[in-house]
């Protein structure tokens, strides 16, 4: 697909003002070419499934990109949740928020509320002994 808008770029010596618009782009380029009806129905085509694939593949980006975003925000919490529970957070309990992080929704749940009723050496001894 690309290089077809590459050909429709070179023919007309620039940019077609509506490449930004594959359709409108390839309906300048097929009223304006000697193509046959059937080369003129595949590329119509073609560009319908570029354009699906496309929006797929946006599509994912937009769920990749709110994963990435729920995650950062549930490791912030559990980051400020051991900071208050302990003072700070150090190496040994950076590990222990990696660990975490791996935990199915409801063992995550689990743990926060546990939390509070943990030491730091009962918390450091159960996520060492995952690893």
């Amino acid at each position: 697909m690309e290089t077809l808008f590459q050909t429709v770029t070179q023919n007309f010596h620039g940019e077609i003002e509506t490449l930004a618009y594959p359709k409108a782009a390839l309906f300048s380029y097929l009223t304006q070419t000697d193509l046959t009806e059937d080369d003129q129905e595949l590329i119509m085509n073609l560009t319908e499934a570029y354009q699906e694939a496309r929006a797929q593949a946006v599509q994912e980006g937009v769920e990749q990109g709110v994963q990435q975003g729920v995650q950062q925000e549930r490791r912030q919490v559990v980051k400020n949740l051991l900071k208050f529970r302990f003072g700070s957070v150090d190496e040994e309990l950076s590990r222990v928020i990696d660990s975490l992080l791996q935990l199915a929704p409801d063992d995550f749940a689990r743990f926060l509320l546990e939390l509070s009723s943990l030491s730091r050496e009962d918390l450091l001894a159960r996520f060492n002994s995952h690893e």
